[in-house]
């Protein structure tokens, strides 16, 4: 939920979308969509000039954390090496089996630094739901946490996992000790450039009716982001964006999946300094 303390004109949609120019619409972003853009510069990297408050995540004991965006960026660097050291490759997989908190940020945004897309599992899914997604996107890795790795045990052809864990002894055998090996990277990391068609995220239909299939999201969907947040909820930089848990229904996953990759990040991409606050259950 953005502020709704205002002063101003809010946006009037029939203009704005009389006005549309799509040519416009790429022009505020910082990369270009043909010749190189990435999604975790227009994230991170373009506010870095002001450096305000990006994310002001409260656990659910109470536990409060802020990132600025320089924390943001060298946090995503520090994944990104990660990645880039167990053989991702721009275009490749990262999968998420996590809950919303600073790590699941940092790992999204590490994975659009080093050119892979992001794939968001959502936390109530059991393993076969997994399995099917993982299987349907042919990820080269999955990153969760130790509440969530069992799930993992029963999933048939899974890749590496990256576990979160907060002690030596909830390490899994074979797994990669994610904080240990992100606090081991350098926090510099060259944004790898990809083109309007490549991924940026893979997303998933629900699976009611099926095997769940794959919905691939482009970088070149960035600007319908920002015109969201923009004309359609008229988030502005002096904005908090708060995302609430979800509760799952019927359509719970998606909601879930969407909630951790497209509305939870679309503040860092409305190219304003809105603050996005994460409320953690």
């Amino acid at each position: 939920m953005a502020s709704n303390s205002r002063t101003g004109t809010s946006p009037d949609y029939s203009k704005a979308l009389e006005s549309f120019d799509l040519d416009a619409a790429r022009s505020l972003f910082s990369g270009s969509f043909r010749d190189g853009i990435n999604a975790c510069v227009e994230c991170c990297d373009a506010h870095l000039p002001d450096n305000a408050v990006a994310l002001d995540w409260i656990a659910v004991d109470g536990h409060h954390e802020t990132r600025n965006f320089l924390e943001l960026r060298d946090e995503a660097a520090r994944v990104a090496n990660l990645l880039a050291e167990q053989g991702i490759q721009p275009g490749d997989i990262v999968a998420g089996l996590l809950p919303r908190t600073p790590d699941l940020v940092a790992v999204v945004l590490g994975a659009l630094r080093a050119g892979a897309a992001y794939q968001p599992l959502f936390t109530a899914f059991g393993p076969k739901a997994i399995e099917d997604r993982l299987t349907m996107s042919g990820a080269k890795l999955v990153v969760t946490d130790v509440a969530n790795r069992e799930k993992l045990d029963g999933v048939k052809g899974c890749p590496p996992v990256a576990l979160i864990a907060d002690t030596p002894d909830e390490l899994v055998a074979g797994d990669i000790d994610f904080r240990r090996a992100m606090t081991a990277q350098s926090a510099e990391f060259s944004p790898v450039l990809r083109n309007g068609d490549d991924l940026m995220l893979m997303m998933a239909t629900s699976g009611t009716t099926g095997p769940a299939k794959g919905v691939p999201v482009p970088l070149k969907a960035l600007p319908a982001f920002r015109s969201y947040m923009v004309e359609g909820i008229d988030l502005r930089p002096e904005d908090v964006f708060g995302t609430l848990p979800i509760r799952a229904g019927p359509m719970g996953s998606t909601m879930q999946s969407s909630v951790h990759c497209c509305w939870g990040m679309q503040p860092l991409w409305s190219k304003g300094h809105s603050r996005w606050t994460a409320l953690m259950t």
